[in-house]
């Protein structure tokens, strides 16, 4: 029992688990690098999911994307990286879309490419 607690008492030092992400590895990306439409490079941190891992050595993952910006505000951008038609229902044709939305404080860079 006095193992255990003095346990607990010892994480009460370490609020944070090793490895987590400090705010300075995050930075906002400041205003628009592309119109909207234009061409966009981004590399951004993502989540990481584990299973039956030690939780200290999973970190986050640094991703890259190319693709169409589509919608930019102060705290997120969205990303188009593939459109398409699809027969709807009065025979016309809606357009549908895949892509990403990413939180900007995770976007460790974003630069226009056209």
């Amino acid at each position: 029992m006095e193992a255990r607690l003095a346990k607990r008492e010892s994480r009460k030092h370490h609020p944070r688990p090793h490895g987590a992400i400090r705010s300075v590895d995050c930075r906002p990306v400041p205003g628009i690098l592309a119109e909207p439409g234009g061409h966009v490079y981004l590399r951004y941190l993502d989540h990481a999911i584990f299973r039956n891992a030690e939780p200290s050595s999973v970190k986050l993952i640094e991703q890259e994307a190319w693709g169409i910006l589509d919608y930019e505000d102060n705290d997120q951008v969205r990303l188009i990286v593939a459109r398409y038609g699809q027969p709807s229902a009065n025979g016309g044709e809606e357009v549908r879309a895949t892509g990403l939305v990413i939180v900007k404080k995770a976007i460790l860079e974003m630069k226009r490419l056209d």
